[in-house]
């Protein structure tokens, strides 16, 4: 493939839906105050993951801040860059 000029692909992803919204930001809020950076696609995508493990379209977020944490802490690994705030 030397020489060969490639393209970077885009993973489509349904568009989010206002309710997504509003849990996305909560899950974006809850993963800042624990000193991580995710956007809202990243947040959607953790969150349909663990959906997925129940069968589920989309859960109902939990109702205390640990729970939903602990649910999207096994979708994203550490070695992330850090980002000055």
């Amino acid at each position: 493939m030397m020489g060969q000029s490639l393209k970077t692909i885009k993973i489509k992803q349904e568009p989010l839906e206002d309710f997504m919204i509003d849990d996305c930001q909560l899950i974006q809020s809850i993963l800042i105050d624990k000193g991580y950076y995710a956007t809202l696609e990243q947040c959607q995508l953790m969150w349909q993951m663990h959906s997925d493990l129940y069968g589920a379209g989309w859960l109902s977020l939990y109702h205390d801040k640990e729970s939903v944490y602990e649910a999207v802490r096994p979708y994203f690994s550490e070695d992330a860059v850090a980002v000055q705030g």
